[in-house]
């Protein structure tokens, strides 16, 4: 990353070029910039500009290719070029404005190793030090030419960097047997050799050019040669200072517009030339603590006032001031402690080259004067992560952050601990939280002790750069565990049986279900009533399957008995159909009534006195009652019939039996019945030519018909209401009946038919219908019909004219095909056949089916005999294509028998099928269950088959597929009237479908900007919507919303659009907070709405 202060200076890359291309003409020099080489490497001149006192050094890994290693560079005024010293055939061109690259492959045929970059002016010379070729880049254009006319006695595979001259590029000779240097001129390449002078070794890196002569630097020879470029000629120096040895070597110089530095490899100190005299002067006067024999320079630059020398082993950047001669040393080691080959100066930093950019492709060294590091560390991932908790320990870990200035090794971590949740930035660390310890460099780890057992703490990380700037972390909460404990029951007393035992432990905060007297235990005289903490029931009660909360301590509770009560009396009498005289009263035993003739039948619930009391109930000397639960259907002949209700107390002593006397009608106009009858029995075979229809528990015969049919080679069972007689008996019943029409037969297809008027009479009773078939059932609100709605749409008819059709049936052939199909192309299971619910209307040829609905209605499907029910993952929806939608899906048991509950706000072909997912990422990871839940429901998709990549933004898009295909919605229809969604976008159809049902609104503009992320709070907004599709409460006051969400700090961040949505979210649990704010205008994850929206499901009970 480049920081600010030095995006501030691309004004000045920008007059850096205009010096390269103007003030630059051959031999000809502007004199307010400074020449800009080290003998290896030669750029453009650059205006002074020194560094200053203060420097820093940052490291940029992922700027050169990998395996891709550059001796030097050279500058061209506004970028900086390498070439590889490997055999690779590639260039990279350097942008140290963004610090990004380029990299440019060679001519075929070039593969030369390049030591030495020389910029011209116009082109760039990479200077071979293995290979065959020189090579010219022309800086505009990117071409590569390849020169390889050397002359006799030359090598073309041992040079070491080179000096151009305003008209010739002259390449130093690195030895190996190499005595000619080769002079090139740069406008057509044309090459010529020129000897050394006798007796001097070829062994020389780099050359400079002192805007009058070239100057060969000796590498380990004992003498600099000095180039005239008119003719060629060549002249020794060695006139070194007096306590010098010749034995060390020289890796370049560099000219600073009057003297040449020599940059000292091996060499003890560095040589000052003055080439105007051949004097040469000895600077070791090495900064305190400085030890040259543990630092080798390869390579430096001049900065207008200061030469700098760069090391290569030792990690001590050394600048000389060339006016006083003063040194001072810089650790520029970093994180990684590099080595270096080259140095570029672009005017306003230094770049070092490293032999390879698998350990550091560049670093920057720039001016960091003081408060010049104003931007704090970057935490790209805040998220801390509890591990390795014990009762008084917890291990902390987290991502490190990173700094433009301070090297990231260098940056110091500090926890902060606190009890409550206000530990959220620098600040509230600082004022509120406990430091653990002190800053510490370069950690990503802490353990924190001392901790107490069972107790919730909140921890957060502090980062520091050197320059005191400061980031925070996200805070977590953390929760110890506590020593386990244990729950024993005592009988207190008791005379027989055995107390439950519970083998479990528990930790503090965990719920214990208490057990029942599973161990049947007796106190003669007593009766057992549960539990209590205390053995003289002075403590807590706990009833049996109650919730009790472990602390830290264990727990035993004792057996709470109760004297065997004389109590005999009823606390409430009801017959259904049957208004009793004198109205009950538990002191009252004796009543009467009389019913019409058509009460034929009537039910009986009795409640004990005492809700407590063990008393029992028996009706008419046999058939025993259950305390508030209706009995079966008693008769009633025509005239007298008695109903007795006997009463027994828990002490099995005490009787007392009520007597209703029930007198019913004879028929009127009809012939009389013939006797009484014996008095009163439990039920009536139903008679022959009708159908059992089941109103509110009661079965109600005559009611309905069936007749059996067949077609298309499946069996049916049409059941037809008579409306007449339904809307009669509804009459006698309260608001929201439930209509039960039982199927036992195994017929492929059920079909329940009633006419318009008796749907309307159900209605007006907010009746629910509910089919129930060996196949599955069909929960259906009759207001769901919209009947009178419908008879508007067919031209106002009588509602007794229009026919109501609900069914149930077995998929056909053509429809069990496609399934497979489908599931065979998307790689899942079938777990039951595809079953057909559907619903029409249809009035004098014209039917109209009913494909949605206004709320989620319910139906089951029973799984096949022998059938898994955990391997049904959920029910998808068959379209006419082939294609498929998740609907909500969950499996409950019943009498041993397992069925799919089914919510949809539409009618299809439903089938139940099993397909797990997994993802590889998310090991591990906080949201793994949600996802994995989610993914195989079909309402998320992975990013691809093992990632899903949790903790990515989501986008607008992506966010309204998931929760329509969560609704259970076909993603499939028109465009939305966005002015950005088009038909062959993926997402159109859910965006349409969510538009449909006012879920998303889209921008003011009729936009919907699918790919942009959604925040937090848009999320929230709709999943609200969401909530009330699903049937849950979302209605907040607005002094409501502001007393739920005043735990939330950041509260006032919230939009006023979306401060409702968020309390119905919170006050629903949806929406968890600890106090550490709902971050609205923070981009929500894939992770975090995979959760959210199984919230929603959960809490709406459409999944489980």
């Amino acid at each position: 990353m480049i920081g600010s202060a030095m995006k501030r200076k691309i004004s000045v890359f920008i007059l850096a070029v205009l010096f390269a291309t103007m003030l630059w003409s051959p031999n000809t020099w502007a004199i307010s910039t400074i020449p800009n080489g080290n003998g290896v490497s030669q750029s453009a001149r650059v205006e002074p500009n020194p560094l200053g006192e203060n420097v820093t050094a940052k490291v940029y890994g992922d700027d050169l290719p990998a395996f891709f290693t550059a001796y030097g560079g050279a500058f061209d005024g506004r970028y900086i070029w390498f070439g590889d010293m490997g055999l690779t055939g590639r260039i990279v061109r350097f942008d140290p404005v963004t610090a990004t690259s380029a990299t440019y492959n060679l001519p075929s045929g070039i593969t030369s190793g390049f030591i030495g970059t020389v910029f011209d002016g116009q082109n760039i010379w990479f200077i071979p030090n293995t290979g065959g070729k020189l090579v010219k880049v022309d800086k505009d254009t990117g071409t590569a030419t390849g020169y390889d006319g050397w002359p006799a006695g030359a090598s073309p595979s041992h040079f070491m960097g080179g000096a151009f001259d305003g008209q010739y590029l002259w390449l130093a000779p690195s030895g190996n047997g190499s005595s000619i240097v080769v002079r090139v001129k740069v406008s057509d390449g044309t090459m010529t050799g020129y000897p050394l002078p006798v007796g001097v070794a070829g062994s020389f890196f780099g050359a400079v050019y002192d805007e009058q002569n070239v100057w060969l630097i000796p590498n380990g020879g004992n003498a600099l040669v000095r180039i005239n470029p008119a003719d060629g000629t060549m002249t020794t120096h060695s006139n070194w200072p007096a306590d010098f040895t010749t034995t060390g070597s020289f890796s370049g110089g560099i000219f600073d517009g009057e003297y040449i530095w020599l940059i000292p490899a091996g060499a003890d100190r560095i040589i000052r030339l003055d080439p105007a005299t051949n004097t040469m002067t000895g600077y070791n006067n090495w900064p305190d603590g400085f030890n040259k024999a543990q630092n080798m320079y390869f390579s430096g630059a001049f900065d207008g006032q200061n030469i700098w020398f760069t090391p290569f082993i030792g990690g001590q950047m050394l600048k000389l001031d060339k006016a006083t001669g003063e040194m001072k040393s810089y650790d520029i080691s970093g994180c990684s402690n590099p080595n270096y080959f080259g140095t570029v100066f672009d005017g306003q930093q230094l770049w070092l080259t490293s032999p390879s950019a698998l350990s550091a492709a560049l670093t920057r060294v720039s001016t960091a004067g003081p408060g010049s590091d104003t931007g704090a560390p970057v935490v790209a991932n805040g998220t801390l992560t509890p591990s390795s908790l014990t009762f008084s320990s917890a291990g902390l870990s987290w991502a490190k952050a990173t700094d433009d200035i301070t090297p990231d090794c260098k940056l110091e971590y500090l926890v902060y601990r606190s009890d409550s949740p206000n530990i959220s930035t620098v600040s509230d660390m600082e004022t509120n939280g406990t430091a653990e310890g002190a800053f510490a460099a370069d950690i990503a780890t802490k353990t924190v002790t001392g901790l107490t057992p069972g107790s919730t703490y909140y921890f957060n990380v502090m980062v520091k750069d050197q320059s005191g700037n400061k980031t925070a972390y996200t805070m977590v909460p953390v929760t110890l565990p506590a020593p386990t404990v244990t729950l024993s029951y005592n009988g207190n007393g008791h005379t027989g049986g055995t107390e439950p035992v519970d083998g479990s432990a528990y930790s503090n905060g965990q719920s214990a279900s208490v057990a029942g007297n599973s161990g049947s235990l007796v106190k003669e005289g007593s009766v057992f009533r549960g539990w209590n903490t205390s053995a003289d029931g002075s403590g807590t009660d706990y009833a049996p399957g109650s919730a009790l909360t472990m602390g830290l301590a264990n727990v035993t509770l004792y057996a709470k008995w109760e004297l065997l009560s004389s109590e005999a009396r009823l606390g409430s009498l009801a017959l259904s159909g049957v208004t009793l005289s004198p109205a009950f009263h538990s002191d009252t035993a004796a009543y009467s009534a009389s019913v019409g003739y058509d009460t034929r039948s009537t039910t009986v619930t009795a409640t004990v006195y005492s809700q407590q009391s063990s008393a029992s109930l028996e009706l008419n000397d046999g058939i025993v009652l259950t305390s508030g639960q209706a009995s079966g259907p008693v008769s009633l002949a025509v005239g007298k019939n008695t109903v007795n209700v006997k009463v027994t107390a828990e002490d099995g002593q005490t009787q007392l039996t009520y007597t209703v006397e029930i007198t019913r009608e004879e028929e009127s106009a009809a012939s009389p019945e013939t006797g009484s009858g014996p008095g009163p029995v439990v039920s009536v075979p139903p008679k022959e030519d009708g159908f059992r229809v089941i109103i509110n528990g009661q079965p109600q015969e005559q009611i309905a018909t069936a007749v059996k049919e067949s077609a298309n080679g499946q069996s049916k069972l049409v059941v037809t209401v008579d409306v007449d007689k339904l809307t009669a008996q509804l009459a006698r019943e309260g608001d929201k009946p439930t209509v039960i029409i039982p199927v036992s037969s195994g017929e492929d297809i059920v079909s329940a038919v009633l006419s318009g008027a008796a749907v309307q009479a159900m209605e007006n009773k907010q009746a629910v219908l509910d089919i129930q078939t060996p196949l599955g059932s069909y929960t259906l609100p009759a207001a769901e019909v919209f009947i009178g709605r419908l008879s508007e749409q067919v031209g106002q008819v009588q509602l007794a004219d229009m026919e109501v059709r609900v069914e149930i049936g077995k998929s056909g052939e053509a429809a069990a095909a496609l399934m497979s199909e489908a599931a065979s192309k998307g790689g899942y299971v079938l777990s039951a056949p595809p079953v057909d619910f559907t619903v029409s209307v249809s009035y004098k040829g014209t039917t109209l089916t009913i494909e949605k609905f206004s709320t989620y209605v319910k139906r089951e499907i029973a799984l096949p005999e022998g059938a898994d029910a955990n391997k049904v993952t959920t029910a998808l929806v068959l379209h006419a294509d082939g294609t498929t939608h998740h609907v909500p899906t969950f499996v409950t048991s019943r009498e041993g028998k397992s069925y799919a509950v089914i919510n949809s706000l539409t009618n299809s072909t439903y089938s139940l099928v099993w397909s797990p997912k997994t993802f590889g990422d998310m090991e591990g990871h906080w949201a793994k269950a949600a996802v994995t839940d989610m993914a195989s429901r079909f309402v998320v998709n992975g990013k691809s088959a093992s990632s899903f990549a949790p903790d990515a933004v989501i986008t607008r898009a992506e966010f309204a597929a998931i929760v329509v295909r969560a609704l259970g919605l076909s993603d499939t229809g028109e465009t939305a009237a966005f002015q950005d969604v088009s038909d062959k976008d993926w997402y159109a159809g859910s965006a349409a479908k969510a538009k449909e049902y006012g879920l998303i609104d889209g921008y003011e503009d009729g936009t919907f900007r699918p790919d942009r992320s959604i925040t937090r709070q848009e999320a929230i907004v709709i999943l609200s919507r969401a909530m009330k599709l699903a049937g849950l409460e979302t209605s907040v006051s607005a002094g409501q919303a502001d007393a739920v969400l005043a735990a939330f700090a950041d509260r006032q961040e919230l939009a006023d659009w979306a401060k409702e949505a968020a309390a119905a979210m919170v006050r629903g649990g949806l929406v968890a907070g600890d106090g550490t704010g709902l971050t609205p205008s923070a981009d929500i994850t894939r992770a975090e709405t995979t959760t959210m929206v199984q919230r929603v499901l959960k809490a709406a009970k459409l999944i489980d």
